[in-house]
């Protein structure tokens, strides 16, 4: 699993810290967004700006 930071990354919606990291998980073949402090995990996608998309959307329901 490698890590990549962002300036596109939102801060975490749930602690606010502002360093969220992009991860890939090579065995899985997918990227994700992780909070380094609270451990949220954004959603899986097979490119690094659908990733980021997917934690940057703050979809409530």
């Amino acid at each position: 699993m490698t890590e990549s930071r962002s300036k596109v990354l939102k801060r975490c919606p749930f602690c606010g810290t502002r360093k969220p990291v992009m991860l890939w998980s090579g065995g899985s073949q997918v990227y994700y967004v992780f909070c380094t402090n609270c451990r949220a995990r954004g959603g899986w996608s097979k490119s690094r700006e659908e990733a980021a998309a997917l934690w940057n959307a703050r979809i409530w329901k």
